[in-house]
């Protein structure tokens, strides 16, 4: 079950960002007006996408076609530039606190862990009082819940065993955590790209 529940908020993480790819895109701004940081994300991970023609991801249904023809739109000038959202959530393995970050930096996200420590329903859940105790707790939650699904991946049953209140622990992080990171992560893009 934590295996699942990991691979549940990788697709979440996943989802994040082709959304909000997919936002960028219907907000209908020039390629001009992108970020580079954006700019260049599409094109890298579209290049990377491509690669897995002769071996497609079974996590994932590409169209190759389409890949190609919405990464030609994007040159400057190009006022219907269209970023490729499916691209941008590839390769995306999003457990521990540096990866998160890494990967919504790909759309342009610095995610500060301060915006999701001073949510009163991020304290709740982690029963903490402040913004910097909430903040260092998600952080060494997120680090704990990654260690405790690798030594369960890696040992298989024989090698941790998780208590029913430590699985519910993790469920009840995870449904605040979520709505939290995505609050944060359109808030910032409604900031950036009027989406």
């Amino acid at each position: 079950m934590v295996v699942i529940l990991s691979g549940a908020f990788e697709q979440f993480v996943r989802r994040i960002l082709r959304d909000s790819v997919s936002a960028i895109n219907a907000a209908g701004r020039g390629y001009d007006a992108l970020e580079n940081i954006i700019k260049r994300h599409n094109v890298h991970k579209t290049g990377v996408a491509l690669q897995t023609i002769f071996e497609p991801l079974d996590h994932l249904n590409l169209d190759y076609e389409l890949l190609s023809r919405n990464l030609g739109t994007c040159f400057s000038g190009s006022t219907q530039a269209v970023l490729n959202a499916d691209a941008f959530s590839i390769f995306s393995s999003a457990m521990s606190p540096e990866k998160i970050v890494e990967a919504l930096k790909r759309i342009g996200v610095d995610l500060k862990w301060d915006s999701l420590g001073k949510l009163q329903a991020m304290q709740s859940v982690l029963e903490k009082g402040d913004t910097r105790e909430t903040t260092k707790a998600i952080e060494e939650f997120l680090k704990w819940f990654g260690q405790t699904r690798n030594k369960i991946s890696h040992t298989g049953s024989t090698g941790i065993v998780i208590t029913e209140s430590e699985f519910r622990q993790f469920l009840k992080f995870f449904r605040t955590f979520s709505s939290s990171l995505a609050s944060v992560v359109e808030t910032d893009l409604r900031k950036r790209h009027r989406v």
